[in-house]
């Protein structure tokens, strides 16, 4: 799997940038992570991101929004999945 990583990462940096924030911020909601991007191309990673989560390089949680009327909405959340953490750790 951390082939698959490699290969990603080559082919797009976003990639690795992505893989940064998550390492770097474990349990990162959807909403903070994009956010730390370029508006105009928030919807790119967007798409990269959900390619790390089918390819189950990250794992995508839910947890429940805070305390307003944002919380009956799950938040998605992010981590590296853990079998691949180090490899992954290496790699960035």
């Amino acid at each position: 799997m951390i082939d698959k990583v490699k290969e990603l990462i080559k082919s797009d940096s976003k990639y690795q940038d992505l893989l940064k924030q998550v390492f770097n911020e474990p349990y990162i909601t959807n909403k903070l992570l994009l956010e730390k991007f370029p508006k105009n191309e928030q919807e790119i990673y967007k798409n990269k991101l959900e390619n790390l989560v089918q390819d189950v390089i990250l794992i995508e949680l839910t947890s429940q929004s805070g305390s307003s009327v944002e919380s009956r909405v799950p938040q998605r959340i992010f981590i590296i999945n853990p079998d691949i953490e180090e490899e992954v750790k290496n790699v960035l």
